[in-house]
C-alpha cells in the first residue's frame, strides 16, 4: 500500500494506493447501517432515518388505525443507530417533526392536531424521548460490558472525558434534560424518569380526551359501533374537535 498526497477543492487528501489501484475517496459510507460522514456529525444518518410511513400507509390503507399503529411502532420507529447520535445535533428536531406527521397520519387526524395528543394516542414515548432513552440504555450497555476495552472506554467517556466524548457530552445533556445523577442516566431507573418527564406537562383532562379521540376513531374505522347514534360526518367533527383542544 502506498500513500501519496494530493489536493483536491485546495484541500489535502492523502491517496491509498492497494496494489497500484488508488481507493475511491468519499465524504460518506454506511457502516453497520450507520451512516458515517467527512463532517464528524449525524445531520446526514439522521436526515436518512426519517419516518417512512408511506409504505405502511400504502400496502395496510384497508386496516384500521389501531392495527396500523402498531406497524408504524414495528417498522418505522425503531430507531435503529439512534444511540449513536449526538443529542444536541439539529437535525434531530426535523426528524421529530417527521415522526409527528407520521403518527397522525396513521391515525388519519388533521394535520394540525395536538402534539401531547401522539405519544398518548400511539402509546409510546416522544421521538427525542425515546431516542434520549436508546442512547443512555447503550451507554449503561457499555459501562458494565464484559469486554474490558469496552467498558473501560465508556467509563472513561462519562467519568472523564464529559463534553469532549460523544457519549460523555450525550451522559450529560440527559442528566440536564431529565433531572438526574450520572448513576441514574445509567442505570433502569433512567426509563421511569423520561416517562415522567415526558407526561408531567399532561393533565387528566387530556388523557381523558385522548380516550375519547381513540374510541371515536374505533368507530370511524368500524372496530367499534353505535347504531342510530352517530353519522360519519358526526364522529369525524368529534375527532376534529378533541385534536384542537386541551
Amino acid at each position: 500500500m502506498v500513500i501519496s498526497p494530493h489536493t483536491r477543492c485546495n484541500v489535502q487528501y492523502c491517496e491509498f494506493m492497494v496494489q497500484g489501484k488508488p481507493m475511491k475517496f468519499v465524504s460518506s459510507y454506511v457502516h453497520l447501517g450507520h451512516l458515517i460522514s467527512d463532517k464528524l456529525d449525524d445531520s446526514c444518518d439522521i436526515s436518512q432515518r426519517r419516518c417512512e410511513v408511506n409504505n405502511v400507509l400504502c400496502y395496510f390503507q384497508k386496516l384500521s388505525s389501531a392495527v396500523k399503529n402498531k406497524l408504524f411502532q414495528s417498522y418505522c420507529t425503531s430507531f435503529y443507530g439512534c444511540e449513536l447520535w449526538n443529542l444536541e445535533c439539529h437535525k434531530l428536531a426535523d426528524f421529530c417533526t417527521s415522526w409527528r406527521k407520521g403518527a397522525r397520519r396513521v391515525w388519519n387526524i388533521p394535520p394540525d392536531a395536538h402534539c401531547y395528543i401522539l405519544p398518548l394516542l400511539c402509546e409510546c414515548l416522544p421521538a427525542f424521548d425515546e431516542v434520549c432513552r436508546c442512547s443512555m440504555n447503550f451507554l449503561c450497555t457499555c459501562v458494565s460490558h464484559s469486554t474490558e476495552v469496552v467498558r473501560c472506554v465508556a467509563n472513561y467517556s462519562v467519568s472523564c472525558g464529559r463534553c469532549d466524548s460523544p457519549a460523555g457530552k450525550n451522559a450529560l445533556y440527559c442528566m440536564n434534560r431529565y433531572n438526574a445523577t450520572l448513576s441514574d442516566v445509567l442505570s433502569q431507573k433512567f426509563a421511569n424518569l423520561v416517562w415522567e418527564r415526558a407526561t408531567k406537562d399532561t393533565s387528566a383532562e387530556q388523557e381523558q380526551l385522548v380516550v375519547l379521540l381513540r374510541e371515536c376513531i374505533m368507530i370511524r374505522d368500524n372496530v367499534f359501533t353505535l347504531p342510530n347514534f352517530y353519522t360519519v360526518a358526526d364522529v369525524q367533527c368529534i375527532i376534529s374537535y378533541v385534536c384542537s383542544s386541551g
